[in-house]
């Protein structure tokens, strides 16, 4: 910051201050000339309060014009200006952030004025508050009984919109595919109304509704496709066509996806689902082609390690096997120990076939070590073991690994040759 935007921003505080205590001092002198019952000017008590505290709410001063308004809440509990001012005291806690207070307020001003035109108003705002005190619970107890109303607001708009947010949040998806796939009928008018398709995309996503989810999806993206959710739209609607089954339209929209928003953090996931479903088409060229690509522009995400996998893989079938291993070595990096465990065997299968067997061993072992549960794996190394063992003439080991592998088997072929193995092995001189 420069000196004249520091003296700036001084002089914007010294002028909030002095305006704070001149209208801080106006109520003190306003509060004596009352206790003094020199009321002037031919206005009451009662009038100059509500005046002091509409000004200082006016200026966004909340904490006078709260002082104000309840002074005249304590003291003209029957003022005709009452309801007026008990809302208005609710809105400055809630812009003070004190929302147990404002709770307060509102939920008085709902038992004493139940028909009150600002009913669903307060009703709005009394669950706004819950949701700032993290009490999503109540604030949907709110929100629903305002939702339930024969003649909501138009100014309900918000709170139903917030409604349907909290319903996925809280997995309440049902409950939220209602609420907006009413919306738009309910708030023709609202600034959320085009938001709420995305959301209604959403809501049935989750419940598996890919076909009336894209709908929704789509029809959000073509009309806000610069909005900051477009991109998450878009690549719904390609989970959806995914999730159907309809590959090839699933792969144009996530195409779309990335040449639309390159930018996008959801790219990296849909240049991998662009591989897999040309994987899926056989067209194993143009996977390798996608993956290849998401490995070398996006190395560090978590998917990348996938696409490393994917790619061994592929060049395995094209017996690359100098190009797989590579690979496969930066896939047994994954977090996750089943893909660990696959690409720890993909090596040992790529580096056997290059002959390079303790490599491959030093592979299979490590299968052994991440303490896998599914011992069919575990079972498969230890054969895989004994097989390499045996290229190397080290026959002691190899009987070892393949007693070890049968003490587990359950694959009855894979079992049988263990044990032609083992007979075979012990025959060996030593």
């Amino acid at each position: 910051m420069n000196q004249n935007d520091s003296y700036r921003g001084w002089v914007m505080q010294f002028n909030l201050a002095v305006k704070r205590i001149f209208l801080f001092s106006a109520l003190i002198s306003l509060i004596l000339i009352l206790s003094a019952g020199a009321y002037g000017g031919g206005l009451s008590p009662e009038d100059k309060l509500f005046i002091v505290g509409a000004g200082a709410y006016e200026d966004k001063l909340w904490d006078v014009a709260a002082l104000a308004f309840s002074r005249l809440l304590a003291e003209y509990p029957s003022s005709k200006k009452a309801e007026e001012v008990t809302h208005l005291l609710g809105v400055c806690y809630t812009q003070m952030k004190e929302y147990q207070p404002a709770i307060k307020v509102f939920m008085g001003f709902l038992e004493k004025y139940p028909k009150s035109s600002m009913y669903q108003i307060v009703l709005i705002r009394l669950g706004e508050a819950y949701l700032k005190l993290e009490n999503p619970n109540e604030a949907v107890k709110i929100f629903q009984l305002i939702s339930s109303l024969k003649d909501v607001d138009k100014n309900a708009d918000a709170a139903i919109f917030t409604l349907g947010e909290t319903y996925v949040k809280m997995g309440k998806h049902k409950e939220a595919a209602e609420e907006f796939r009413n919306f738009p009928q309910r708030f023709p008018e609202s600034k959320f109304k085009n938001e709420s398709y995305y959301w209604a995309g959403e809501a049935l996503f989750n419940l598996e509704n890919y076909k009336d989810a894209k709908n929704y999806y789509k029809k959000f993206y073509e009309l806000m496709p610069e909005h900051s959710l477009s991109d998450d739209a878009l690549n719904g609607a390609a989970w959806c066509e995914y999730r159907s089954g309809a590959l090839k339209p699933a792969l144009a929209s996530f195409n779309l996806l990335i040449a639309k928003y390159p930018d996008s953090e959801l790219i990296p996931a849909a240049v991998f689902r662009t591989g897999n479903i040309n994987l899926k088409l056989s067209r194993n060229l143009d996977a390798q082609k996608a993956f290849k690509k998401l490995v070398e522009s996006y190395p560090k995400e978590r998917i990348a390690i996938d696409a490393h996998l994917e790619l061994g893989k592929l060049y395995i079938q094209k017996k690359e096997y100098s190009k797989a291993s590579p690979h496969f070595e930066k896939a047994q990096e994954s977090e996750i120990i089943e893909m660990k465990t696959e690409a720890s065997y993909y090596l040992g299968e790529s580096e056997a076939a290059r002959e390079k067997y303790n490599a491959a061993i030093a592979a299979y072992e490590r299968i052994i070590s991440y303490g896998i549960s599914d011992m069919s794996w575990v079972s498969l190394a230890y054969v895989k073991i004994g097989v390499n063992k045996e290229r190397l003439k080290l026959w002691d080991d190899a009987q070892a690994a393949y007693q070890k592998a049968l003490e587990i088997l359950e694959d009855k072929d894979l079992k049988a040759f263990a044990e032609e193995r083992l007979k075979i092995v012990k025959t060996k001189p030593r």
